[in-house]
C-alpha cells in the first residue's frame, strides 16, 4: 500500500530470448510475442519486459509472407524476481516452435540438411547428364 491506501502492483521480470539462427531469414522474419494475449513488441535477441507477479501465458510466433513456428508457456514470475525463457523458431514455416526455460534446439535441422542434399544431389545430378549428353558441352 501506499500513501495513498491504494496497493500497487507487484511485478516481476521475464527475460525471454528469442534465438535467431542462420536458418531464419532475419530481414524478412518479424519474431511476434503475445503476453496473457495482448501483442508486446519484440526483436530478435534478448528482450527483457516487466510483468505482473504470478502466472503470465508467453506466446510466440514468427511473421513471414504468413505466421509460423507458434509456441507458448506458462510462466510464474515471481514478484521483484526474474524467470527466463527461450525461444527457437522451426527450420520450416509449417513446424511449431519451441519455448522453454534453457536454450532450444530449432524443429526440423535435420529435414532441412535432407531437402538440402536431395536439391544438391538432384542439380549435380543434372549437370552430369548435360555434360555426358551428345553433343554436350
Amino acid at each position: 500500500m501506499t500513501d495513498t491506501g491504494v496497493a500497487q502492483p507487484v511485478t516481476g521480470r521475464l527475460r525471454l530470448t528469442l534465438q535467431k539462427s542462420a536458418w531464419v531469414w532475419g530481414a524478412l522474419t518479424v519474431p511476434q510475442v503475445m503476453v496473457n494475449g495482448a501483442p508486446i513488441p519484440a526483436r530478435w535477441g534478448e528482450n527483457v519486459y516487466d510483468l505482473w507477479a504470478g502466472p503470465n501465458v508467453v506466446a510466440v510466433s514468427c511473421q513471414y509472407l504468413w505466421r509460423y513456428g507458434h509456441a507458448s508457456a506458462q510462466v510464474v514470475v515471481p514478484a521483484g524476481q526474474e524467470q527466463q525463457l527461450f525461444y527457437a523458431p522451426p527450420a520450416f514455416t509449417f513446424l511449431r516452435g519451441r519455448i522453454g526455460p534453457g536454450r532450444q534446439r530449432m524443429r526440423g535441422v535435420a529435414g532441412m540438411w535432407v531437402f538440402l542434399g536431395v536439391l544438391v544431389a538432384l542439380l549435380a545430378g543434372a549437370v552430369v547428364a548435360a555434360l555426358a549428353a551428345p553433343g554436350g558441352p
